[in-house]
């Protein structure tokens, strides 16, 4: 599987999770530990938009269910974040969700529970992507 490389001299990638599903959290938790990153997680859209203010330029993982601005509000919400791509946690997805994803900005659509290698492969595609701008 391919990998994103980080040089000794690069910043550990920056991972933010926006999420309150236990599951969620330790899996990330494990992938970060494993891979490197530096992952920081919140519960809300709002303490992610500031946290985007603060460090910009992450790869965002947004539970499709964390918002009462329902996912699109908060998808667009964190998109302000013109440097950040946004990887949309869903328990189900299909071509229309992941169609719906891109069209609103959005990177890709990642299925719960988490496997560790397509978060791995959405989040280092997402990376790839970011630093081409």
């Amino acid at each position: 599987m391919w990998r994103h490389k980080q040089n000794e001299r690069q910043a550990p990638l920056q991972v933010l999770a926006v999420t309150t599903f236990a599951g969620d959290v330790s899996a990330l938790g494990e992938l970060a530990a494993a891979e490197g990153w530096q992952l920081e997680t919140c519960a809300s859209v709002s303490e992610a938009v500031v946290l985007l203010a603060r460090i910009p330029g992450r790869v965002v993982l947004l539970d499709r269910d964390v918002s009462a601005l329902g996912w699109r509000g908060a998808l667009t919400a964190l998109l302000a974040s013109r440097e950040s791509r946004v990887v949309l946690i869903s328990p189900v997805t299909d071509d229309f969700l992941w169609d719906e994803v891109v069209r609103l900005g959005g990177y890709d659509v990642i299925t719960r529970p988490l496997d560790a290698a397509r978060t791995l492969s959405a989040v280092n595609l997402a990376v790839t992507a970011m630093r081409a701008g």
